[in-house]
């Protein structure tokens, strides 16, 4: 579990952080942003809040499209039964 900057061979550069869900255990990937748009200073801020979610046994991945949604005013149906409005 760590941070890293993915250089795609194009020149593109991402902050990425490496995890195990907390549901399945199994290994993915959270992209933060683009460097140098965020600094490493900024960066390791967004990996230390995605690993309190995670000590919470919150996906951070979930989280942040749960984040964005409700950003956009939008839910997709990926979003809907992690809300819990599926339930309803």
């Amino acid at each position: 579990m760590g941070l890293y900057l993915e250089i795609i061979p194009r020149g593109s550069k991402y902050w990425r952080m490496k995890y195990r869900r907390p549901s399945d255990k199994k290994e993915d990937r959270l992209a933060f942003s683009v460097w140098p748009a965020v600094s490493l200073a900024d960066a390791r801020a967004k990996r230390d809040d995605a690993k309190r979610l995670l000590a919470k046994g919150l996906d951070p991945k979930v989280e942040q499209k749960e984040s964005q949604a409700e950003a956009e005013g939008a839910y997709s149906f990926e979003t809907l039964p992690a809300s819990g409005i599926a339930d309803a």
